[in-house]
């Protein structure tokens, strides 16, 4: 995984992630997404 921060005002993380990495979050913190990524939710 490579991330880069960038922003002032409103900061946000870039994240690459490498075939078979994943990502944890709490609810709302994904603002976008590019083509090739699933998103799966559960409670």
């Amino acid at each position: 995984m490579k991330y880069e921060i960038f922003g002032g005002v409103l900061p946000a993380v870039e994240l690459t992630l490498d075939k078979g990495e994943s990502v944890y979050t709490q609810s709302g913190g994904m603002a976008w997404m590019t083509d090739g990524f699933t998103m799966g939710t559960n409670t």
